[in-house]
């Protein structure tokens, strides 16, 4: 297998949201979410970010419903990123509850939401990086959280260089182009700022 390939299998975009859920509750656990809610949210987190969404994609693979992980083809990616929409939305209201007691990782959920609709409406015309999306609204995650409480400065710099060794590869795949991959990253990073900020 390639290392680009290998790069982009690796940090596909559905271990994303989850990745980063974990690094902000354990950096700042007793901070922005109480130590004994967070093996909860993580666990929803888990589930509804990343494990339905997987097991949905796997099973339209085995369908023939989609020729791969990768889904070259941007008609491919709507019924995957819509089924990770629902689970998303159904993992809300899991924990909107807990949600009330820990607005930031709220917010950072819902960006991760906004990200995904986002790329819904975008595929149906343009084949944007969902993988760039993806890492950039990580990477907004930890520039907020930077400027907020300190602390994270190791991470957002980890999340820039993590951007673009995924851009690399995915231009080196020819499954973007620069365009693609440059959009993707600025549209994901400014939506998850806006939805931590505002929301």
């Amino acid at each position: 297998m390639k290392l680009e390939k290998f790069i982009s299998t690796l940090l596909h975009p559905v271990f994303i949201p989850t990745i980063t859920i974990f690094i902000v509750i354990k950096e700042y656990s007793n901070v922005i979410i109480l130590e004994n809610q967070a093996g909860l949210v993580l666990l929803g987190a888990f589930i509804f970010t990343l494990l339905l969404p997987l097991v949905s994609v796997l099973l339209l693979l085995l369908s023939k419903k989609i020729k791969s992980v990768e889904m070259p083809l941007k008609e491919e990616r709507i019924l995957p990123i819509i089924l990770t929409a629902i689970s998303m939305i159904t993992g809300f209201f899991f924990l909107k509850e807990i949600f009330v007691y820990a607005p930031i990782i709220k917010s950072i959920y819902l960006g991760a939401l906004y990200i995904v609709l986002l790329s819904l409406i975008i595929t149906k015309s343009w084949k944007i990086s969902l993988h760039m999306l993806a890492v950039g609204g990580a990477t907004g995650v930890f520039l907020i959280l930077e400027m907020l409480f300190g602390q994270s400065q190791h991470y957002l710099m980890f999340f820039i260089f993590l951007a673009g060794v995924v851009g690399f590869a995915r231009y080196s795949l020819k499954a973007h182009d620069l365009k693609q991959i440059y959009t993707g990253f600025i549209l994901g990073l400014c939506i998850m700022c806006i939805s931590i900020i505002y929301l």
